[in-house]
């Protein structure tokens, strides 16, 4: 696995030495031999691995990881350091570093460890992509719901309208329906204008039939739950059909 890395040392044949194994393994490598200028390299650059002595000349060698952590986050360090001891362990990692090697180590023991280092960085580089991915997926969830929830609304509210003025055209049509059977019924009682009793029973029935279609179209519209086929066809229904040629005149 090829990567970019720096190495900083005060040190100049442990230096070269390091660049130069780390470089027969692939990887491009570049060299600082203090600490202000690794630091001026971290600022410009953007390395996989940093891998650096505890003690330099100039400066502490934590004084890079934090540099480091602070400027590129996903960056692996690594610390090397002839002064091993506990205590510089845990202020290695505690500041963020990867892993902690010893002078002398060797070449074997580096390359299996910067390997390490840089599997950690795309394993973190993989994770964060895949947490950007998701954030996008999430923010575009959250879009299409309000997008839909708008538009239910906006459904809902003319559904309400339509249902209103259905309701409101069956009420008035239903009204004069009874008000014409009612009429129908009374002349027919009157016993009168028997020549015209065959269309008035006519009237009379489709006027009731029409008035139950009504009746039903208004449950359905206020039911949670519309079926269209409670409405009959109406193809069902017949028409009426007066001769007016037949009628007395």
């Amino acid at each position: 696995m090829a990567s970019k890395i720096l190495v900083v040392d005060d040190d100049e044949a442990v230096l070269w030495t390091l660049g130069a194994v780390l470089t027969d393994a692939g990887h491009t490598v570049t060299l600082s031999p203090n600490g202000a200028d690794a630091l001026r390299k971290i600022r410009t650059s953007e390395f996989d691995v940093v891998l650096t002595d505890l003690k330099l000349g100039d400066i502490d060698g934590l004084h890079i990881l934090k540099a480091v952590r602070s400027t590129w986050p996903e960056t692996v360090t690594l610390m090397l350091t002839g002064y091993a001891s506990v205590e510089s362990a845990v202020g290695a990692l505690r500041n963020g570093a990867y892993d902690y090697l010893r002078k002398p180590c060797s070449p074997d023991e580096l390359l299996a460890t910067v390997d390490r280092a840089i599997e950690r960085r795309q394993l973190t580089l993989q994770v964060k992509t895949q947490m950007r991915s998701l954030e996008t997926a999430i923010d575009t969830a959250r879009e299409l719901h309000s997008a839909m929830s708008a538009r239910l609304e906006g459904t809902t509210a003319l559904l309400r309208e339509r249902e209103h003025v259905l309701v409101t055209i069956c009420t008035e049509l239903r009204t004069s329906l009874i008000a014409i059977a009612g009429v129908v019924d009374l002349v027919l009682a009157t016993g009168q204008h028997e020549d015209l009793r065959e269309y008035l029973e006519q009237i009379r029935h489709e006027t009731q039939a029409l008035a139950e279609r009504v009746n039903a179209a208004l449950l359905i519209t206020r039911s949670e739950s519309v079926e269209v086929t409670h409405l009959a066809p109406a193809a069902e229904l017949t028409p009426i059909t007066l001769d007016l040629a037949a009628l007395p005149t």
